[in-house]
């Protein structure tokens, strides 16, 4: 085993609860994707401070941030928790990258070419069979405008119009390919000595792969949303007012893409990779007492299809870090959802208020088309990467606002801490953070 390298009234009530469930009904065939697998804020979700809780006031700017500790750990397709780089697959094979029917191999005499040859007539996990470890550690910082618009007077409630731009700074390294073969089998030392040993040589001059670390530091997509919200008094004994939230709007791709990607295989996109999209929610909460809430709400984003260059397998048990091949395919998104619980009070300080949140967002399948016959349909659909995710989060968060201090300007801020409980596919991050804003 050796390390190779390392680097107002019940009818308004009525018309907003109808107008709620259109909503839903109408972007419940929206397509999600997350943008890769893990739990960071989307920018939509940021703003934590309604314009309702403005009084007088009806514009806030602010900022989101959003640290990750490092993670070295993620949840497999089962859901079960294991190192970072095993969430698609346990182990890494150079064999059955060697089965690749669309590379030419180049004639040689050299060691590398003897395993190439000799590959072909061996089938067994006793050799070429590769252990992947690392890290992965990122932050966010999500700059946000909120502010109300005029709305007819025959529209019940409150519109505003939002707009977020984050910053990211993403980190995958300490990268250690490990050999797992076995040297005591017919002709193991000869191939260690070859091929296995040399890996990182040879993926890059026969396929341009980069099997190490990459540091991605950018902005990210633009999101614009339009939002609604009221709310409704109630006469009952234990539910005091409903509030309906929804909102629609766009996501604008801004962040940089860059041709070398598709040879990066940790190579972490800042956004959507170039496609546009509609994200969308809708919520309910309600009062049960004067100082406390509980509520649901739902989360949506549709992204267009991309065509684009990326990696693609050529046999079914090729595993998704070491693929030579490259094609163009339509890339189709598939169908997320993100559905939250969650639960406010209000702390006897004016202003001060704490809340708790379960979040669980899950993604099926993505499909890949091709442009052309030279790749089989079944065969690059087969790939890991583009199976069902999922995260289940608890959030908790602390949040003080006032608006009647006096001043020109009204300051709010919260913290959070975001714990991982579950998930399929996904990197385990522990984050923490918080937002700050100024209301005028």
């Amino acid at each position: 085993m050796v390390t190779l390298y390392k680097n107002k009234s019940r009818s308004s009530a009525q018309f907003a609860a109808k107008l709620l469930c259109v909503l839903l009904a109408c972007v419940s065939s929206l397509q999600l994707q997350s943008m890769y697998n893990s739990n960071f804020f989307r920018p939509q979700d940021v703003a934590f401070l309604p314009v309702s809780e403005l009084g007088a006031r009806k514009f806030i700017a602010g900022a989101f941030v959003e640290y990750g500790l490092a993670s070295t750990q993620g949840y497999d397709g089962d859901g079960k928790l294991t190192d970072l780089f095993k969430i698609y697959t346990p182990h890494q094979s150079s064999q059955s990258m060697l089965s690749d029917s669309v590379i030419m191999f180049p004639e040689a005499e050299d060691p590398e070419q003897w395993f190439v040859n000799s590959a072909q007539q061996t089938f067994n996990d006793s050799w070429g069979t590769f252990n992947v470890s690392g890290k992965f550690q990122q932050s966010n910082v999500t700059f946000w405008l909120k502010g109300a618009i005029p709305a007819p007077e025959s529209v019940p409630g409150i519109f505003s119009v939002s707009a977020y731009l984050p910053v990211k700074a993403i980190h995958i390294d300490d990268i250690a390919w490990t050999d797992l073969s076995n040297k005591y089998t017919l002709g193991g030392e000869e191939r260690m000595s070859g091929f296995t040993s040399r890996l990182q040589d040879f993926v890059t001059s026969v396929g341009g792969l980069d099997l190490h670390r990459c540091n991605r530091v950018g902005q990210g997509d633009l999101t614009v949303m339009l939002d609604w919200e009221n709310t409704f008094k109630q006469d009952l004994d234990l539910i005091k007012q409903i509030k309906l939230e929804a909102g629609v709007g766009v996501l604008v791709p801004t962040a940089r893409t860059t041709d070398s990607d598709i040879n990066q295989i940790f190579a972490v996109p800042l956004g959507s990779g170039s496609a546009w999209g509609i994200p969308a929610k809708a919520s309910l909460e309600a009062g049960v007492h004067s100082m406390a809430s509980v509520g649901f709400a739902v989360d949506m984003l549709w992204l267009s299809d991309i065509t684009k260059a990326r990696r693609l397998k050529t046999a079914v048990d090729q595993t998704d870090y070491l693929l030579l091949s490259k094609g163009r395919v339509r890339h189709q998104h598939a169908r997320t959802w993100r559905f939250s619980l969650f639960s406010r009070i209000k702390s006897p300080i004016e202003g001060l208020s704490l809340a708790a949140f379960y979040h669980f967002v899950k993604t099926g399948d993505d499909t890949l088309v091709p442009e052309n016959n030279t790749f089989s349909n079944a065969v690059i659909n087969s790939q890991e990467a583009l199976k069902e995710k999922s995260s289940h989060d608890l959030v908790f968060r602390a949040s003080f606002a006032r608006e009647n201090i006096g001043w020109f300007t009204a300051p709010a801020i919260s913290g959070f801490i975001k714990i991982p409980v579950g998930g399929c596919r996904m990197a385990k991050s522990l984050n923490w953070g918080g937002e700050f804003g100024f209301a005028f």
